[in-house]
């Protein structure tokens, strides 16, 4: 199974006016993590991969889109195949004892009911539709910048590099998700029966990516007001600063009012020049 990967703790502090992925530490696996999920021997039957063809998780062309992508695989693999990502230095310690056992067990039965390398397939299965998925997200690609190395871990390493780059209750994703929260409820066009149930669905689908949301400063707050305020500048010029923000975010950093109102956004020479 997996061994350390870097990520950065900074990220996931409360409030935390800075977010990036600049100051990497090694993350370490726990004892239970090591010895549960080994298997004393492999099966014989040749390894099918029933069930996975199908998938097809949407693109990721923005950070807070990761929850989604999560999400979608967390529903799509199942108790059969969930161990995967679940015996991930990421996700591991967030299980409870039972979950633990269950997972832990799921993949004991399934190396000893397939022959040996089942895994690796499977593991490479994981790697190649997670690279597929994030191929337009620039920020990621270095998580698949080497040639395929046949391990049996190299998915699960991927989901681990993936979500300590960008962790679920990160700033950067936090930001994102509220920015996009902001775009869902600003988008009602008209009246109909239709619209309306496709907004709610959409708003209720934010809302429960937001359950991760952690307390947020004052300061934070106004920058995503000044943020969205950008956005929906008439001006090609603060549309502009608020695309730049955008990609400043997707790079791992958390919005701050002072990036916002930087001496070189257009937004602050135009309230300075008004005052």
């Amino acid at each position: 199974m997996p061994s350390g990967v870097l990520g950065d703790d900074e990220d996931t502090a409360a409030g935390a006016s800075f977010g990036t992925v600049g100051h990497p530490l090694t993350l370490v696996k726990s004892a239970d993590l090591q010895t549960a999920p080994e298997a004393d021997d492999f099966g014989t039957k040749i390894y099918e991969n029933v069930g996975l063809s199908d998938f097809t998780p949407v693109t990721v062309t923005r950070v807070c889109y990761l929850l989604g992508l999560r999400s979608y695989f967390m529903s799509q693999l199942g108790p059969r195949y969930l161990w995967i990502v679940k015996l991930s230095m990421i996700e591991w310690p967030t299980l409870s004892a039972q979950e633990k056992q269950l997972h832990a067990g799921m993949r004991k039965s399934f190396v000893t009911s397939y022959a040996f390398g089942a895994e690796a397939i499977l593991q490479h299965w994981l790697w190649k539709t997670l690279k597929n998925a994030i191929k337009s997200f620039g920020p990621l690609l270095k998580v698949f910048a080497t040639d395929y190395d046949d391990t049996s871990s190299c998915g699960t390493d991927a989901w681990e590099s993936i979500f300590t780059l960008f962790q679920r209750a990160g700033t950067a994703i936090t930001h994102q998700l509220i920015v996009s929260g902001f775009e869902q409820c600003m988008s009602l066009p008209d009246d109909s029966t239709a619209t309306f149930t496709k907004y709610i669905v959409r708003l209720n689908e934010s809302l429960d990516q937001l359950a991760t949301v952690k307390q947020m400063s004052i300061s934070e707050i106004y920058a995503l007001a000044a943020f969205m305020g950008l956005h929906l500048s008439s001006s090609a010029r603060h549309e502009r600063d608020y695309l730049d923000l955008m990609s400043f975010i997707d790079e791992g950093n958390a919005l701050t009012l002072e990036e916002v109102l930087t001496d070189r956004s257009s937004f602050y020479c135009s309230y300075r020049n008004k005052t």
